[in-house]
């Protein structure tokens, strides 16, 4: 599960010499339509990024100028902050050295690309930048302009291991990777399968301890057929014997049986974990089921153990990099040549 449940936007890595399918960006941006951009290696190693593309053919036009050079491409689904070109990805954490008047093009020794929900940032700032932004503005951008690179490393492989996400970053050394559960096919690396189309499947499931035919879609070759929650019990998309309507997660978009009742919204269980911090468990969540007769049960939530370890392994890793971040953050440090 864990390389494909991570449906929130999509990162593309294209090494030098080697061409993503038109197709496979369509599809990418069709499933993760709030913003594009991509970063490029250029010939003397600085990187150039170009973001803020609402238009399918306006982020391929611009792309394919760059046909050939080491890239990564990134396409968003909106689950904090707003929908606009300073939330779109790849950003900046090299030093800039020239930015366009709309911010929205420029030169840096280095831009990172995000695919994931992080549990970073206040509710305030989350209601105006993603959650990655604020990540880069406080932690990754401070530690790489510092030369810190030893730690930057550490902090994205930590970030990406707590949150089970993805990153890719581009500097004048290549490109790189981190986290669980890339795709490769051919030679350009995929962060989840959104760049496939949705297909049909039938697929049997056991619910009560009976198997069942159940229906649903996936992305072509993934493993996860969205419909299907739970893990030791898979509920799935109900034949004629369920009676009463499924949820609908706002994260994933998976069609469920069991929801979390949370102030974002329904979600399944899986989004719910990396998404919701301690504070929302004190302040009362609740798990709706429908059964199969057509009740509703309402039972309320209590954190495990293991959500428990896991948050507050996050939570002292992002003091940490916070407080070596603004150590460093009004040192005189020379941009990158």
């Amino acid at each position: 599960m864990r390389g494909d449940w991570c449906k929130m936007c999509l990162i593309i890595v294209r090494p030098h010499g080697t061409e993503i399918p038109k197709d496979y960006i369509e599809e990418g941006m069709k499933y993760n339509s709030h913003g594009a951009g991509f970063a490029v290696q250029m010939a003397d190693g600085n990187i150039l990024v170009s973001k803020g593309y609402f238009s399918l053919d306006a982020l391929v036009g611009d792309l394919a100028e760059f046909n050939g050079l080491p890239a990564i491409v990134h396409q968003r689904i909106a689950t904090a902050g707003k929908v606009s070109g300073i939330n779109c990805h790849p950003f900046a954490v090299g030093e800039i050295d020239w930015m366009s008047d709309d911010g929205m093009e420029f030169v840096t020794g280095a831009a990172v690309a995000h695919n994931g929900i992080l549990s970073y940032g206040s509710a305030t700032e989350l209601k105006e930048f993603s959650d990655t932004y604020l990540l880069v503005r406080d932690v990754l951008a401070p530690l790489y302009r510092s030369n810190e690179v030893d730690m930057f490393n550490k902090a994205l492989e930590a970030y990406a291991d707590v949150s089970r996400s993805r990153f890719a970053m581009v500097d004048k050394y290549g490109l790189r990777m981190y986290g669980d559960g890339w795709v490769k096919e051919g030679e350009i690396w995929y962060s989840n399968r959104s760049y496939l189309p949705y297909v049909p499947v039938q697929y049997v499931s056991r619910y009560g301890g009976s198997d069942y035919t159940g229906y649903g879609s996936r992305h072509r070759g993934s493993r996860r057929t969205y419909g299907i929650y739970g893990e030791d019990d898979d509920y799935a998309y109900p034949d004629d014997d369920i009676v009463g309507e499924l949820m609908t997660c706002e994260i994933c978009d998976a069609k469920i049986l069991r929801a979390i009742e949370t102030k974002y919204g329904l979600m399944c269980a899986e989004c719910a974990r990396v998404t919701l911090d301690d504070g929302d468990y004190e302040d009362g969540l609740s798990e709706i089921r429908v059964g199969k007769d057509g009740n509703v049960v309402t039972t309320s939530v209590v954190l495990s153990d293991e959500d428990l370890d896991d948050r507050e392994t996050h939570r002292l890793g992002q003091l940490a990099l916070l407080e070596k971040g603004k150590d460093k953050e009004n040192s005189d440090v020379p941009k990158e040549s």
